[in-house]
């Protein structure tokens, strides 16, 4: 049970490993937005995805390792952190609950920057909608639009 424990500690903390990247790439994207740049923000959304990937696998090995710890020692479902609790030693309780507070405040952290993120790309999206715009109330009073795009037809 004692090397269960420790692979669940393991996974745990492979989680919140991932997560600190994936808030590392979160802020890159910040700045990538700030910029304007299409293509590292491309490049970056796809490291994401395959950070993602790497999240989504650990956490299905971080299920299956509680099932087992969960049957072997018929524990009710799900296994909660206090169950884990009655297992460990003080040392290791206090490990784990220090790994629970990094992995909140990493989570905490990511939904801020996500919020950011969010509104940066609102206002982006908002500048473009009203280029759009001054471009077709421009060809909907009859006036010529000179754009790179009439000037090649």
């Amino acid at each position: 049970m004692q090397g269960l424990l420790c692979d669940i500690y393991g996974l745990y903390s492979e989680q919140v490993d991932l997560l600190d990247g994936f808030l590392a790439l979160s802020r890159r994207k910040t700045e990538i937005i700030r910029a304007g740049s299409p293509e590292d923000l491309d490049r970056l959304i796809r490291a994401e995805e395959a950070l993602l990937m790497q999240l989504s696998r650990v956490e299905s090995k971080r299920r299956k390792a509680l099932e087992m710890l969960r049957n072997e020692l018929s524990l009710p479902a799900p296994v909660s952190m206090k169950d884990l609790g009655r297992l460990l030693g003080s040392e290791d309780i206090a490990r784990f609950e220090e790994l629970s507070k990094r992995f909140t405040d990493t989570v905490h952290k990511q939904r801020r920057c996500n919020r950011l993120n969010k509104k940066l790309l609102g206002a982006k999206i908002e500048a473009a909608n009203r280029v759009l715009n001054v471009l077709d109330r421009g060809r909907a009073k009859g006036d010529e639009v000179r754009t790179i795009l009439d000037m090649k037809g």
